[in-house]
């Protein structure tokens, strides 16, 4: 056999970083006026997601109780502060109530639709 990379050394050598024993994942949707549509987005959602938050904005319909038929584990959060309107101030939003809402430590997603 020929002579060991010196790389290999170097990979053993150094202290590997710390790893999350069981990573978590949580979805934030934004939702307002959603009733047409939640129930095809939260059949979408794969099974590795942990914990489904929706980011209320005010809806008018039946969103949520649609939501809660579909998934009754899902959490409901009211939109706060300032309402920008466009999915870029529900995402905006939505972004703030996870850092509110989700325990750490997470991997989080957010959905936008229009």
């Amino acid at each position: 056999m020929g002579p060991e990379h010196p790389l290999a050394r170097l990979s053993r050598s150094r202290p590997r970083p710390p790893t999350i024993a069981d990573p978590t994942v949580t979805l934030v949707i934004p939702v307002r006026n959603e009733a047409r549509n939640i129930v095809w987005v939260l059949e979408q959602v794969a099974d590795e997601v942990a914990e489904i938050i929706l980011v209320d904005g005010n809806s008018t319909d039946v969103t949520l109780v649609t939501a809660r038929r579909c998934r009754p584990d899902v959490r409901v959060v009211p939109q706060q502060g300032d309402h920008r309107p466009g999915v870029s101030g529900h995402l905006v939003q939505a972004a703030r109530q996870l850092r509110r809402a989700a325990r750490p430590p997470r991997t989080a997603s957010a959905v936008a639709g229009q």
